[in-house]
């Protein structure tokens, strides 16, 4: 197949809007009987040509449009859809961290921009996409990536490649064998107040691992991008800053708390925020220690926390009582308070009078808690359940109740600072 009969394919496929599998076990074996020379001319070609389905990205808010691609994984790998696409394996980044992250996809791609992410190694055609992945990891890659093209998708896509990103790192796509990357636990073990160049270093180390490392073209590339922030020409989202004993900052447009947690050694404060749909914990001087998924919706309207069964009442916590049916009996033994609440209870009791026997709202039984009735049995004992909305509690994983919440009950206090939207 020469490359002006691949690229008239091409083109067809993306007037058409789909593929047949017909179409793509056509392209795929064509694919396979072409040298390495061959792959790497076309590979040129289409490069310069770009891909005729890859719509011009929008530009971001606050950046140009050649930017507009860095933009998105600036936003993308510092706010909670990489936790969410992760199953809470990457916890969101710090703006140096990204900035490291985002030079080696630099390097590692040659692509400045970022733009056309689907690309093939240069010289030995190895690797491939913005990671590009090798061996093992580029076979999962490769049938993910048809099963995309089949779908209409486009692999060049900034949404499609932070998507596979994410879901390889959580073993989404692992093999029989074992894991093709989570296994370094490179994002939950990162160190602590790292610059762009220290994050380039971590990131190529441990999750890229080339042959050849060429450190200082990362590093340089990290600050570049840490250049562009900094000048404003990339927006840094705006991360919430480190919880401090003196002060939790409300959003504008959010309702919270109106006390701050006393904090002392040894005690933590978690944040739940409903528009983010994250909990995330801090330590009594602020430091930041992970975020995972939660809801904090009820069966009433949205913005609504003052009738019975409705939103989780925005204020100040603390946990009280805490309820172990897993450690009691760890098996999916079915009784109507597991399926509702899953492996762990907390009782929250509040602080400000939003919860509890005489509330002002009427409300008294909040807790944190897993489970869920319209996940079925044993579909609510599962580890990562679905998250439906509640009665007026909090619902996380049950696997992040038993590993996340729980321990923090050995060093001291839990407070626990609620979040809601504030009504339109």
């Amino acid at each position: 197949m020469t490359f002006a009969t691949f690229r008239a394919a091409a083109e067809h496929v993306a007037r058409a809007g789909t593929m047949t599998p017909h179409q793509l076990a056509a392209w795929d074996a064509a694919w396979e009987r072409a040298t390495t020379e061959q792959r790497q001319e076309f590979t040129d070609l289409w490069r310069a040509q770009g891909s005729p389905a890859a719509p011009a990205a929008a530009p971001a808010p606050g950046a140009s449009g050649e930017l507009a691609n860095l933009q998105s994984w600036l936003t993308f790998l510092t706010g909670p859809e990489v936790s969410r696409l992760s199953r809470s394996k990457v916890s969101p980044l710090t703006v140096a961290e990204a900035c490291g992250f985002i030079g080696c996809i630099i390097v590692e791609t040659g692509r400045p921009l970022l733009d056309k992410l689907d690309v093939v190694e240069a010289g030995s055609g190895a690797g491939r996409g913005a990671m590009q992945y090798t061996g093992v990891r580029r076979t999962a890659y490769d049938k993910a990536r048809s099963a995309a093209i089949s779908k209409g998708l486009d692999p060049n896509s900034n949404s499609w490649q932070q998507q596979y990103f994410a879901e390889e790192y959580a073993g989404l796509h692992d093999p029989s064998q074992g894991s093709l990357i989570g296994w370094t636990r490179v994002f939950e073990d990162r160190p602590a107040g790292m610059d762009p160049a220290r994050a380039a270093a971590h990131f190529n180390t441990h999750y890229f691992r080339p042959g050849v490392p060429h450190l200082d073209r990362r590093q340089a590339e990290a600050q570049r991008v840490w250049g562009l922030v900094q000048s404003g020409r990339l927006l840094a989202p705006q991360q919430r800053p480190p919880l401090q004993q003196q002060g939790v900052s409300v959003p504008a447009g959010m309702v919270g708390p109106k006390k701050q947690p006393p904090l002392k050694p040894g005690d933590h404060h978690l944040l739940a925020d409903d528009r983010l749909k994250t909990l995330t914990a801090y330590t009594h001087d602020g430091k930041r220690l992970w975020s995972v998924p939660c809801l904090c919706r009820g069966q009433a309207g949205e913005s609504e926390w003052t009738v019975t069964n409705s939103d989780t009442p925005p204020g100040l916590y603390l946990v009280g009582q805490v309820y172990r049916d897993y450690e009691q009996d760890p098996s999916a033994t079915f009784s109507a308070d597991r399926r509702a609440y899953g492996w762990y209870s907390f009782d929250l009791l509040g602080q400000e009078g939003q919860e509890g026997p005489g509330s002002r709202y009427g409300r008294d039984g909040i807790m944190i808690h897993g489970g869920g009735t319209a996940c079925g049995w044993p579909g609510a004992w599962a580890p990562r359940q679905a998250l439906h909305s509640t009665l007026g509690c909090i619902r996380l994983h049950n696997v992040d109740l038993r590993d996340r919440v729980l321990p923090l009950l050995g060093t001291g206090r839990i407070w626990v600072s609620v979040m809601q939207e504030a009504a339109g």
